[in-house]
């Protein structure tokens, strides 16, 4: 059975989950409508914006799943918050993924070592000309991963 404390830090993870896709789209949809992003150059763009509202979709119907308790969502949630793990910016591959809230921890050339965000941001290009590369991990992520992990294995309750 779970505590009321082990249902607010589910209640938790799935606002975080939810409102960081609500955000992610709501963010798309401001840049398109704003002009930020012309569609009409680059079909390159359009795939980009289209991949990045369904990862923020996918995040939202996920966290509602998390939400209702649903073990669908609990293995999504394991999978979108290991997703949101790294945080790499080199010159083969810059990454990075939040939703709702993050708390990175990074090495390399940055002006900080800790960097938070509040809100949502999906990051996935190369960029040869990076001259300041830097790599680390997202606190939040790691503290929502191993919690649903010891939610969910085999012989814990919440499995059952």
């Amino acid at each position: 059975m779970e505590t009321k404390q082990q249902n607010i830090l589910i209640r938790i993870l799935a606002v975080l989950l939810i409102s960081g896709g609500l955000l992610g789209i709501s963010g798309v949809g401001l840049n398109v409508w704003s002009g930020y992003m012309d569609l009409k150059q680059n079909a390159l763009v359009l795939i980009e914006l289209s991949a990045t509202v369904a990862v923020y979709a996918w995040t939202t119907l996920k966290g509602i799943d998390l939400w209702r308790r649903l073990l669908r969502g609990y293995n999504w949630a394991k999978i979108l918050f290991a997703a949101q793990i790294p945080v790499v910016a080199s010159p083969s591959v810059n990454y990075g993924f939040y939703t709702g809230l993050g708390l990175d921890l990074v090495i390399g050339d940055v002006n900080s070592h800790i960097r938070a965000h509040i809100g949502s941001g999906f990051t996935l290009y190369g960029d040869p000309a990076m001259t300041h590369p830097f790599y680390g991990v997202n606190l939040v992520a790691i503290v929502a991963l191993v919690y649903l992990t010891s939610k969910t294995r085999p012989n814990s309750e919440s499995s059952r």
